[in-house]
């Protein structure tokens, strides 16, 4: 496993601390709502790591109140905003928040929302 799949595993860890996540995209059968989904980053290259630029993509079913689904999005800017994770011997990383937008979903049972976040990551 390459050390940036090992940062984005323990990412997504982080998140489900939070909410339920998942890497990529939910299964469609037996997903319970609200739940994120982490999109594969982008990276730029640095000197001793790699700068990710991703985005966490939130959905909640019509039946959540708008306050719950942006209470959701709070929680998950709060928590990840400034955060430092680390796994020994593998990587440092430092997370920052970068915005926030409205998704237009054609499911009309569906919110959604994108949070959007930086990582620097140095590898050890």
């Amino acid at each position: 496993m390459s050390k940036q799949s090992l940062y984005l595993q323990k990412l997504n860890e982080r998140i489900n601390t939070i909410t339920t996540s998942y890497y990529e995209e939910a299964p469609v059968k037996d997903t319970s709502y609200p739940y994120c989904v982490l999109v594969p980053p982008s990276t730029s290259d640095l000197a001793y790591g790699d700068l990710l630029m991703y985005d966490i993509e939130v959905y909640a079913s019509s039946s959540t109140t708008t306050e719950e689904i942006e209470n959701l999005c709070d929680s998950l800017r709060n928590n990840l905003n400034n955060y430092i994770l680390n796994s020994e011997n593998n990587f440092s990383s430092h997370i920052s928040f970068e915005g926030y937008t409205y998704q237009r979903e054609t499911d009309q049972e569906l919110l959604a929302r994108r949070l959007s976040f930086s990582s620097r990551v140095f590898y050890l």
